[in-house]
């Protein structure tokens, strides 16, 4: 994938953010969410993952999204040894790590659809997985599902470094970033900041995203 160059140099811009949020550490595992679906945040994350492994850094993405997973779709991986998997014990030590067509970045699939996603990732069998992986990888960006849908989302944000949220310009109503943005706060969630995504050059900084940080 391709992007123009207003959406290249916005997306650099959004690491630059990322890595300067934190003036003491940066953050090492991110969970990128949003109010309701179809906001653009797995776009995001290929995209930001593709930007840190061009940049030199070994990155690590993260299909969260058990339900309705589309990163390993769209990086082109396979989904064996997935999250779902390791989580619910039928594999171990590890779930497989894929590598992608881009040199740096590597990912995990979901895995086969779960019957209680927030049970498995409210384990310390995550805590692990994201402690293992932050030793080996300079970021691991995980892409999770919608928080106003599922409760997954609300389990995962207590235990990464930081949560980013991703809302998408015209098409999510206030009230709904707002009501996400308070279910972050109220879940213990060390939130990094908002990403618009789509907005219109004309009104915003960037074609593609803004970055608003804490």
């Amino acid at each position: 994938m391709r992007l123009p160059p207003e959406a290249s140099e916005s997306i650099r811009t959004l690491c630059a953010s990322i890595l300067l949020s934190k003036s003491d550490r940066p953050p090492r595992t991110i969970l990128f969410t949003s109010a309701a679906p179809f906001e653009g945040k797995t776009t995001l994350v290929n995209c930001l993952g593709k930007a840190f492994a061009e940049s030199g850094n070994k990155t690590l993405l993260i299909e969260s999204d058990m339900r309705k997973p589309a990163l390993a779709r769209a990086l082109g991986i396979g989904t064996e040894g997935g999250l779902s998997l390791y989580l619910s014990g039928h594999i171990s030590p590890l779930p497989t790590v894929h590598e992608t067509h881009s040199p740096n970045l590597f990912a995990v699939a979901a895995g086969p659809q779960a019957p209680n996603p927030p049970a498995l990732l409210n384990s310390e069998k995550l805590d692990r997985l994201l402690d293992e992986m932050a030793l080996s990888y300079q970021f691991v960006l995980l892409d999770g599902p919608p928080l106003l849908a599922v409760a997954d989302s609300r389990v995962l944000c207590s235990r990464v470094d930081g949560v980013v949220l991703v809302v998408r310009a015209g098409h999510t109503p206030k009230h709904l970033v707002r009501r996400a943005w308070t279910l972050l706060e109220n879940s213990g969630a060390n939130i990094l900041g908002m990403v618009l995504n789509q907005a219109q050059r004309s009104r915003f900084e960037s074609s593609y995203s803004r970055y608003y940080s804490q």
